[in-house]
Parts: C-alpha cells; sequence; structure tokens
C-alpha cells in the first residue's frame, strides 16, 4: 500500500519547520521525511501511532520519528504546535540526549522503518477529511506512543520557545535562521529533561512501591464509576497519605485525583463518541453532577462534551 508522504511545511536553510494550526478535520495516516515533535495547545484528538491508538488532550507531547506512520481523527476544534526537524541539524549533544529520552520514554527503542524509499509528497489538502474511524479503539496506556504529559512550567516554557521560532521563521534572515535553530534546541533539551527529571523521581523508589502504584491504576481503571477513597488505598500498603501522594505523583505525573479525573473524562470522550448522552456518559465514570462533570470535561479537554458527541 502506498505511503502518503508529507514535506515539511516550510522550506528553507536551517531543516526546521514549524506549524501553529487549529482545525476540526482529520488527517489520514501519513509519514515524514524528517522527524517531528507534536505538542497539543487545547482540544483533543485520537492519535494513531505504532499500531495503537489514544486520546492526546492539552500538554501532551508526542515525538514521531522520520518515516513512521500516524494520523488524527478530530471530533472538535484541536490546536496543535508542529516541530519538523532533521536529525543531522542537532548538535551533537542534543542528539544525544533526545536519544536517551526516546529510549526512556515507554522504555523501547525507536522501531525500524520499511527500507522501501519514501515517495513523493502528497498534498497535504487531500489527506484531511472530516473525520476517520479506524475501528481499532483507542488505548488509555499510550507508553507504546510515547506520550509526554507536560508539567504546567514545561509546557508554558515550550509553547514560549515555539511562538518565538514561529515569529522568527517568518522574516527569513541569516539570524531568523539562527533563531529557529536555537528554538529547536531549547525545546528539545526541555522534552529530554521532562523525561529525565520523570526518572530521576521515579528511580529513588522500589520496584516493589512502583509495582503497587501500578496495581493501584488498575484498581482506579476498574473502579472509575465507584467513589475512590484514596485513604483506604494508602492503608492498605501501610503508607500515610502523605507519602502515598508523593508516590503516586512521581511515578506516574499526576497526583491521584488528577490522574483519576484525567482518566474519567478520557473513557468519558469514549462513551460520547459511541452516541451516549452527556448525561450517560458521567454516569458511566463515576460522576453523577452534570454541571460538575461539564466544568471538569471543559477544564481538561478545552471543550464541552456536547462538542464530541457522535
Amino acid at each position: 500500500m502506498a505511503r502518503r508522504v508529507f514535506s515539511m511545511s516550510t522550506q528553507d536553510a536551517s531543516n526546521i519547520s514549524l506549524e501553529h494550526w487549529t482545525n476540526t478535520l482529520s488527517v489520514e495516516t501519513h509519514c515524514h521525511a524528517f522527524d517531528e515533535l507534536l505538542l497539543i495547545d487545547y482540544g483533543s484528538c485520537r492519535h494513531m501511532y505504532r499500531q495503537t491508538e489514544t486520546l492526546l488532550i492539552s500538554g501532551d507531547a508526542v515525538l514521531v520519528g522520520c518515516g513512521e506512520s500516524h494520523g488524527f481523527s478530530m471530533r472538535g476544534k484541536v490546536s496543535v504546535y508542529n516541530l519538523q526537524f532533521s536529525e543531522s541539524e542537532l548538535a551533537p549533544d542534543v542528539r544525544h540526549f533526545l536519544s536517551q529520552a526516546v529510549l526512556a520514554i515507554g522504555g523501547y527503542a525507536r522501531e525500524t522503518v520499511d527500507a522501501d524509499p519514501l515517495e513523493e509528497p502528497a498534498r497535504r489538502e487531500d489527506c484531511y477529511k472530516e473525520s476517520i474511524d479506524w475501528g481499532s479503539g483507542y488505548v488509555l496506556n499510550c507508553n507504546r506512543q510515547g506520550v509526554i504529559h507536560l508539567t504546567p512550567s514545561s509546557y508554558a516554557f515550550v509553547v514560549s520557545m515555539l511562538r518565538q521560532g514561529l515569529a522568527a521563521q517568518g522574516e527569513g534572515t541569516v539570524l531568523s535562521l539562527a533563531e529557529k535553530k536555537r528554538c529547536l534546541d531549547l525545546v528539545l533539551l526541555e522534552i529530554c529533561q521532562a523525561v529525565t527529571s520523570r526518572q530521576q523521581r521515579t528511580s529513588v523508589y522500589s520496584r516493589a512501591h512502583q509495582e503497587i502504584i501500578a496495581e493501584v491504576l488498575q484498581y482506579i481503571d476498574k473502579h472509575l464509576d465507584d467513589e475512590i477513597d484514596f485513604h483506604a488505598l494508602a492503608a492498605e500498603q501501610a503508607f500515610s497519605l502523605g507519602y502515598f501522594r508523593k508516590l503516586f505523583k512521581d511515578v506516574t505525573g499526576f497526583s491521584p485525583v488528577a490522574y483519576t479525573n484525567r482518566l474519567r473524562i478520557i473513557k468519558a470522550c469514549a462513551y460520547l463518541q459511541q452516541g451516549l448522552l452527556v448525561s450517560e456518559a458521567a454516569e458511566r465514570v463515576g460522576i453523577y453532577d452534570l454541571n460538575y462533570f461539564s466544568r471538569l470535561f471543559k477544564k481538561i479537554m478545552g471543550v464541552s462534551p456536547s462538542r464530541l458527541q457522535a
């Protein structure tokens, strides 16, 4: 089957391109002859990558390797930053840190790309569709895609650098090319730091304690429609509530309540896309106050629940 190949959106001597697009149109599966960093600004989309489909929301970042296929399914307005670059353009230290970060995300290396040459670039407008449903069902465990959940401070820094790069991109001068290169290096180093920081926070805990959090995550997933008592979960492991919360956040990147709310909203998205009413989706994930559900949904997803209904 022929692969659709996108060229860089902006061609210049830097081999770096930045985009900030807002759209409601889905993008069919395609690949690039360059690496790409995706950052969801607001809204949400279903992302097909590495034979899995997962939901990306505001603050989520993904590195897509050269020649690897991916695509988006939109059900509402989504704002995305794209940073496109050739790895050969990176400084040696940045390339080293990036390769280490890629290995650390989910514990896998980049997969080998098929040996067949990339084809002529496709017209992007030919790949935009009203909606795409691959039919595979998305997964909540997005480690295989290497999704990076940025903290608010990291997210703010990355966005500020991307905006500077976008401003420089329109100038077309030697200095603007250097500015794009500086923004690329700083963004990638921040991404690497985000990955390293999580590793460092996690490494101080024993494998047994990390496995306890993995079991807690499974428990939360199975009991989303119940009231989850984190005091009781901590007591079962003879943990103080304070230690349990710190352990949970260091391992997952979220507090227990924030993680549970995020998971509830992500699952609610699936129910809405299956055609359930907003009230039914809310009840399925254990939220019985419709006003609270709507506020929480908009806070996490950036849009109202009605925007994601089938």
